[in-house]
């Protein structure tokens, strides 16, 4: 995939997962915000982005358990409105529900690697090796490995 500006690719990144999943993730945040990206799906499986690089990384079924994330999420948000009172690094939250989302911004890194992580150590086996070049690529600015 071949991007030409940020919103296209987050569209489009977004519509990768959905023909992966079947539906559209649960969840998805990203930290820094453009950055490090991760969909988090109803079964728990997820699917890992870095930006607009084409390239993903699937993540198990049952490694998260979505209401936990989202609990865990809530308790940190900002709203839009008061964004520029959060220290950096910023990211973002969607909140995905009966076919809306809702956007919110959070600073806590912590929270972030460590969901990113565990996403990382559950992934799935690169079904290519032009995937595996890919996860490999992830790791480095996701602070993964």
């Amino acid at each position: 995939m071949r991007c030409v500006n940020r919103s296209v690719c987050v569209v489009a990144m977004l519509g990768t997962n959905l023909a992966y999943s079947g539906a559209g993730p649960a969840l998805a945040f990203d930290m820094p915000h453009g950055g490090c990206r991760l969909f988090i799906d109803s079964d728990g499986s997820a699917t890992l982005a870095y930006a607009a690089m084409p390239g993903f990384v699937h993540v198990r079924p049952g490694t998260f358990d979505v209401r936990k994330v989202r609990k865990a999420f809530r308790s940190k948000v900002t709203p839009a409105s008061r964004m520029e009172s959060l220290s950096r690094p910023i990211g973002s939250v969607f909140f995905h529900r009966n076919g809306g989302e809702v956007k919110w911004w959070f600073n806590d890194a912590h929270l972030a690697t460590g969901l990113l992580k565990r996403a990382w150590a559950k992934r799935l086996p690169a079904a290519t090796d032009g995937d595996e070049e890919h996860a490999l690529f992830l790791a480095k600015p996701c602070r993964l490995d």
